[in-house]
């Protein structure tokens, strides 16, 4: 049986935080996170995303480069 939990409405919020980042999170119907957020930063040349995890550490960072090149946790 399915319950309210399994089918939880989510929402998107993007907020700017500078000319050049924004911080991108999913949001539960109480606006509680519910899933890693992902700060974006874009660079001359490159694009830096990084993931927070709920209790706020960095576990990953993700650059993406001009040419194509990806480095994950470099």
């Amino acid at each position: 049986m399915e319950t309210k939990n399994d089918w939880m409405k989510m929402q998107l919020n993007i907020l700017p935080t500078g000319n050049d980042d924004c911080v991108i999170r999913a949001l539960s119907d109480c606006q509680n996170t519910v899933l890693p957020t992902l700060g974006v930063r874009a660079f001359t040349h490159h694009y830096e995303i990084t993931v927070v995890d709920l209790s706020g550490n960095v576990i990953h960072q993700i650059v993406i480069r001009q040419n194509g090149d990806i480095e994950v946790d470099a």
